[in-house]
């Protein structure tokens, strides 16, 4: 099943519109599901009818809000569709990264969230910022018993090399604390 709504992996979030109609058919079964997806729907739609306007410093621990509400939206857009929602958060990571060029990127897990959230790899990329993936700093979400039936380090690997050939290149934590040779030190 592919959805016209967004592409096979939607731009924002880790999911796919299979997840997104699972999530739907569920919902559907449920009443309690089915007012939630209505309610985030609706939340993400009154959040994206609001302007940014001004960030915070950086560092104010507002910035939290922003990144919560650009997933809320994100998840409002995945379910509804709605293209208005998809610019809202766009223009968001925009205005939340300004001035941000060089991004280390690490954590969990690194196909998914590290990724595909909207301050995963791929938006950080589209925004045209320099990314790299601290590959020791980070791992996959990966089961041995499931295709290529490899080890869990090696899947990591595997996902690590995916991310070096068509996102970003990688850099190993002790890069971070090396000090340049003929620079003015750390």
């Amino acid at each position: 099943m592919h959805s016209d709504k967004f592409p096979a992996r939607h731009p924002y979030l880790a999911v796919t519109p299979e997840d997104v109609e699972r999530a739907k058919e569920r919902a559907a079964r449920y009443p309690w599901a089915k007012e939630t997806l209505k309610n985030l729907i609706q939340d993400a739609r009154k959040r994206a009818a609001r302007p940014l306007g001004k960030l915070p410093p950086k560092g104010d621990q507002a910035h939290w809000g922003i990144a919560a509400g650009l997933l809320q939206v994100g998840l409002g857009h995945a379910f509804s569709g709605d293209p208005q929602l998809a610019t809202w958060v766009r223009d968001g990571l925009t205005a939340y990264a300004e001035g941000i060029k060089n991004i280390v990127i690490m954590g969990v897990h690194t196909n998914m969230c590290v990724l595909g959230r909207p301050f995963g790899i791929r938006a950080m990329v589209r925004l045209g910022r320099n990314v790299v993936l601290a590959r020791d700093l980070t791992d996959a979400m990966y089961d041995p018993r499931q295709p290529p039936h490899v080890s869990h380090a090696r899947g990591t690997e595997l996902v690590v090399e995916h991310v070096e050939k068509y996102w970003c290149p990688s850099i190993l934590s002790d890069d971070l604390v090396q000090v340049v040779p003929g620079s003015a030190g750390p």
